[in-house]
């Protein structure tokens, strides 16, 4: 009885410790990233680095999405194409440019 309690116990909990697969966002998707430079004795300097997705590109015969950072306002935005990127069989496939 005890076997058979410590299975249940395992198969249950295998179940609740899996991983959701939740897929990449590809429409409207934009980060915010605070980079935040080494500590000089100072006040510790920090920005925000805007990302976000623009468009459809095809490299080799696929389809990626561009990857750009914002380097203007809110109100102005430039958007600066850093790569891209694309979502195929739960991975993440980047592309960058030199």
């Amino acid at each position: 009885m005890k076997k058979i309690i410590l299975y249940l116990l395992i198969i249950i909990s295998s179940y609740l410790s899996a991983q959701k697969y939740v897929p990449f966002p590809t429409e409207n998707a934009q980060w915010n990233v605070f980079y935040a430079s080494t500590f000089t004795g100072g006040k510790m300097d920090t920005t925000l680095l805007k990302y976000s997705l623009q468009g459809d590109t095809t490299i080799n015969s696929v389809v990626y999405r561009k990857l750009c950072r914002n380097i203007g306002t809110y109100v102005l935005p430039i958007y600066k194409r850093i790569g891209c990127m694309r979502e195929q069989d739960k991975k993440i496939y980047y592309f960058g440019l030199s």
